[in-house]
């Protein structure tokens, strides 16, 4: 029975600051996010009047007052307009009259009154950058010199137009802070001063390749959906290196934005160590720090090694993509006493305590640490106190455990999707995934999903599906699975949702350790038939019991773990890989 992990994941340790450690995450204040502009409306106008006064025109009988936008081709009817840039609006078929008075109306209902002076030209500016975009109606009362008061209504909408975006540059070598960054030979050269910069929707800060940095980074800016703000890399060489910050690399608090083509790597000989546990290094030390209110942030082809987490999606980030990506040999524990026999934690490829977050396509491996409780602990998707998270089409080769589900009481984790995952270790006591139910102090880690997925774990004491502290079908469901497990296959203590798996270990009889329940009807004891498990080649040769073999699920995945489309025929394949006729090149 596995053992049940630490309650600090949702706390780890921060960094020693004078030779003892504190609990708890670091917390960085995160900025205030960009709002808009007040909705006073302003409504600057213009008086032409050049050289002494003119004559106002006076109004046709047959005629009103209509408001109209002037241009160098003439004059068009403002209502129904949309203004996307600084114009002229006229009051056009005005008579002579003692006074004029504007009020302008916006979204919320305000109305901002401003007057033309008397006998003066009827125009004002409008200027979309001091308005929130919307509608807005524009009233002109005229006063005349005799009669009745005449108003003049245009309705029009106000939409900023798009600023064109600028990229800026930074250069370790050849750059200067003093240049503008606008280009590459105008580079700046410090992350202090990248940091100054104002960076809106589209704009991009770009790191030279063969460049490093001295740690943190940090990503603070706001884009859009359609308009995201980038920061990545230029030049030729190794994507741009930041180390060795005081705990974090890459310190991201804005919204909206994409990283990538970056590398995070920290020193673990200059940390902390413990020499009663094979010279273990601990403390908190973070990759890609996706802090509390980090929404729709996109980590794509970037790299992290040498932390506690490559990276950690904090509680309260949200939305985010961990995509195309390699987190290795991250080695470092976040907790490693004897103190207490049950709470070492760490050596985490991503740390997941955010919620409705995707982890898809990316490479792991060696992600594990010595522990006083454990002998090595270590995952390369760890999940605490998390919902809605999605970790799929992923490789892992040599962790000590795929994934670990936990949470505390206020902060349970459930609703997590695990997907064409291939997860492939010899290490002794390698397992997939670990689940709780309501009887263990971390869970229950409810509905957990695991569809298709191939786990080939051949070192000693190795356990694929562990669920234990009254495992249920409201903690797991896994079905089109196949597991190459030495040691134990499954262990649950409770009936869960299963069918149409395989299973099988080194000359079969795979040991399935199930209380109170027992293997579907659907589901296989044989031999899988890879390719060439030896080259981490796992699609199944035409001969596999896993082709057409899959249940059909209510999900829709698109494609294989290789890019196969998903089904190739009636049925999907039972595992990570589409069978599709010849053979081609693997993951």
């Amino acid at each position: 029975m596995n053992r049940p992990r630490s309650t600090t994941l949702a706390t780890p340790l921060a960094p020693p600051s004078s030779g003892t450690l504190t609990t708890g995450v670091p917390k960085r204040p995160s900025p205030p996010r960009p709002r808009g502009l007040t909705l006073w409306l302003l409504l600057a106008f213009v008086l032409s009047a050049c050289g002494g006064q003119k004559e106002v025109p006076e109004l046709e009988p047959s005629a009103r007052p209509r408001l109209v936008l002037v241009t160098e081709t003439g004059v068009t009817p403002l209502a129904g307009r949309t203004v996307s840039e600084r114009v002229t609006v006229r009051l056009q078929g005005a008579a002579a009259a003692r006074g004029v008075a504007f009020f302008l109306s916006g979204p919320e209902g305000q109305r901002a009154p401003l007057h033309v002076a008397k006998r003066a030209p009827f125009d004002a500016a409008i200027d979309p950058s001091a308005l929130r975009p919307g509608r807005y109606t524009l009233t002109a009362t005229l006063t005349p010199s005799e009669g009745r008061r005449v108003q003049a209504s245009a309705t029009f909408r106000v939409q900023r137009a798009q600023r064109a975006a600028q990229t800026y540059y930074l250069d370790c070598h050849a750059g200067d802070d003093r240049h503008a960054g606008t280009t590459p030979e105008r580079a700046w050269r410090t992350l202090s001063r990248a940091h100054r910069a104002e960076l809106r929707a589209g704009d991009a800060l770009l790191l030279k390749r063969g460049c490093a940095w001295r740690g943190p980074l940090e990503v603070r800016w706001h884009g859009t959906a359609e308009r995201p703000v980038r920061v990545g890399a230029y030049g030729v060489g190794a994507d741009p290196l930041i180390h060795d910050g005081a705990w974090v690399n890459v310190d991201v608090t804005g919204s909206h934005v994409v990283v990538e083509h970056v590398e995070a790597t920290m020193d673990t000989t200059a940390m902390p160590r413990d020499p009663t546990c094979d010279d273990q290094p601990y403390g908190w030390r973070v990759g890609f720090h996706l802090a509390p209110g980090a929404e729709h942030v996109t980590l794509r082809h970037v790299k992290a090694s040498g932390h506690t987490a490559g990276v950690h999606v904090a509680k309260g980030a949200r939305y985010n993509r961990v995509v195309h990506s390699a987190f290795t040999h991250n080695t470092v524990m976040s907790q490693l006493s004897r103190a207490h026999p049950d709470d070492d934690s760490g050596a985490w490829g991503v740390l997941l305590n955010g919620d409705h977050n995707v982890v898809a396509y990316n490479r792991f491996g060696d992600n594990v640490g010595c522990s006083h409780d454990y002998g090595e602990d270590g995952a390369a998707v760890e999940v605490y106190g998390a919902v809605g998270n999605a970790v799929h089409h992923n490789l892992s080769v040599d962790d000590l455990a795929f994934s670990e589900l936990g949470g505390e009481r206020g902060s349970r984790t459930r609703d997590t999707l695990y997907a064409y995952n291939l997860v492939v270790s010899r290490r002794q006591g390698a397992q997939f995934l670990v689940l709780r139910g309501a009887q263990s102090a971390w869970g229950p880690t409810a509905n957990t999903e695991v569809y298709h997925n191939t786990v080939y774990l051949t070192g000693a004491r190795s356990e694929g599906l562990v669920c234990y502290g009254g495992c249920s079908e409201g903690v797991l469901a896994a079905h089109n699975n196949v597991f190459w497990v030495e040691h134990k296959a499954i262990y649950a203590d409770g009936p869960f949702s299963e069918s149409h798996n395989l299973f099988w270990r080194s000359g079969g009889d795979p040991w399935l350790d199930l209380t109170g329940t027992r293997l579907h009807a659907t589901s296989k004891i044989a031999r899988p038939r890879f390719v060439d498990p030896d080259a981490i080649d796992f699609r199944p040769r035409p001969d596999s019991p896993t082709v057409d073999a899959g249940a059909p699920l209510a999900r829709s995945f698109g494609a294989d773990l290789g890019g196969v489309p998903v089904p190739q025929r009636g049925a999907a394949d039972i595992g990570a890989y589409e069978w599709d006729g010849p053979l081609r090149a693997s993951f």
